[in-house]
């Protein structure tokens, strides 16, 4: 989603300006947040939109960016969470506990490599564009009520 939102921000937001103000370019992708009073009054004296579409037209802009970088946060806070083989609530958890003790046990860490493998349940970097690019039903290799740990069991 993060990179859906990123491509519709960046192709996006040239090509509806070229629609809206017939074949002209009024800002850039970042204009509506560093130069924002210039950018009012270009738009609001534009020929050929009224200043109602000018400033609907900025603010989708923003809401899209912003929207991109909260997809883009969560993203990045999803993959750290996998690479440390936690879930968000043991996160929480691990956090309180870790403020009243010293310990520094996460049960299901492997290492990120091993974490992100048992992720997509890959063995093989061929495995994992498979897996990506070509989306199909499969049958898991883990039950879901037991998980590899790296405790001796």
């Amino acid at each position: 989603m993060a990179m859906i939102s990123g491509y519709a921000t960046l192709v996006g937001q040239q090509q509806f300006q070229l629609v809206l103000f017939h074949d002209e370019i009024l800002f850039g992708l970042f204009d509506p947040l560093f130069r924002s009073d210039e950018l009012t009054i270009q738009i609001i004296e534009h020929h050929s939109i009224g200043p109602l579409t000018g400033f609907l037209t900025m603010f989708l802009f923003i809401i899209n960016l912003v929207a991109m970088g909260l997809v883009l946060a969560l993203t990045i806070w999803q993959a750290s969470l996998i690479s440390k083989g936690q879930t968000c609530v043991e996160e929480k958890i691990q956090k309180s506990v870790t403020k009243s003790s010293n310990s520094q046990k996460r049960p299901f860490d492997l290492g990120w490599k091993q974490n992100w493998k048992l992720f997509f349940e890959i063995d093989t970097p061929k495995q994992l564009i498979v897996r990506l690019l070509i989306p199909f039903p499969f049958q898991p290799k883990h039950d879901g009520t037991r998980w590899p740990s790296n405790h001796s069991d």
